[in-house]
C-alpha cells in the first residue's frame, strides 16, 4: 500500500508537483509552462504513515489522468517524468 508521505514524496521530488496548503487540505498542482495540468489532495488530518484507501487512491489515480497502477508505478519509479508526460499527451491534456 501506498502512503501519504510515500506519495507526497513522489509527487513533489520525482515529478515537481508544487504544494500548497489551504483550509483542511494540502493541494499537489502539476504544471507544464505555467498551465495546471493535474491537482489533487490530501486531508491534513490524514496521518502520514497510514496506507491510503483503494478508493481513494483510484480518485487520485483519476485526478492525476492515470490509472490507480499507474499511480502505483509512479511512486514506485518505474513509471517516469517522461512517461507521465506521453499518458498525458495520449489523452490531450498537454
Amino acid at each position: 500500500m501506498i502512503t501519504k508521505r510515500d506519495l507526497q514524496s513522489c509527487l513533489i521530488g520525482k515529478f515537481g508537483f508544487s504544494q500548497s496548503e489551504g483550509g483542511n487540505h494540502e493541494t499537489f498542482t502539476y504544471s507544464i509552462e505555467g498551465r495546471k495540468i493535474a491537482t489533487t489532495r490530501f486531508s491534513r488530518g490524514w496521518r502520514k504513515n497510514k496506507p491510503i484507501p483503494k478508493p481513494i487512491l483510484s480518485k487520485m489515480a483519476n485526478q492525476l489522468w492515470v490509472n490507480t497502477a499507474t499511480l502505483k508505478e509512479m511512486e514506485g519509479c518505474t513509471v517516469g517524468v517522461d512517461d507521465y508526460h506521453d499518458i498525458l499527451r495520449q489523452q490531450n491534456k498537454i
